[in-house]
């Protein structure tokens, strides 16, 4: 889902997960990744930050949040 031309789906997917399982980060960091993909950075930001409060604990979380950083 993450190719370039299935990015829209990547979100819809994206979305139905998030319903399924808000506290989930990970969730949250991949949608994050998608935006990178997208250029849309503000959005990815958001979505970063949100994974990390989550569960600060989460390794891959703060990857994301200090690679959108950079």
């Amino acid at each position: 889902l993450f190719e370039i031309d299935n990015l829209d789906k990547a979100h819809e997917v994206l979305d139905r997960a998030e319903k399924l399982t808000p506290t989930y980060p990970q969730t949250h960091w991949m949608k994050a990744v998608a935006y990178l993909y997208q250029r849309k950075f503000t959005e990815a930001r958001a979505s970063a930050k949100k994974a990390y409060d989550l569960n600060p604990g989460v390794e891959q979380s703060q990857k994301i949040v200090d690679y959108i950083e950079r």
